[in-house]
């Protein structure tokens, strides 16, 4: 999709609303888990509950990670597309030419 055709950007306070939605199942889930969990050698169930909520703290953060995670996604997609119709495509990325793999 080209700039000029793309979709508007999703509405602010819709778009806070879903990740504040996903932000409660996502810490209602963990504290489920945390719930069974009985004994921790590890400490993973503290560090994936860290982890959530450094990242939910930020929600904007968050969901801007996300939107350029879907939209890398669709540009290696489009890429792998073009690539397989037989149309020529620039490579996405340039490995370092120091980089031997």
């Amino acid at each position: 999709m080209t700039k000029d055709n793309a979709e508007p950007a999703p509405d602010a306070a819709e778009l806070t609303a879903a990740i504040r939605e996903i932000a409660e199942r996502s810490r209602r889930i963990v504290s489920d888990f945390m719930a069974r969990c009985e004994g921790d050698p590890l400490n993973a169930g503290s560090a994936f509950v860290e982890m959530s909520a450094r990242m939910l703290a930020d929600p904007a953060r968050l969901a801007q990670a996300q939107i350029d995670l879907w939209n890398g996604y669709m540009e290696l997609w489009g890429h792998a597309a073009a690539r397989a119709s037989g149309r020529e495509a620039e490579p996405l990325h340039r490995p370092d030419e120091n980089d031997r793999r």
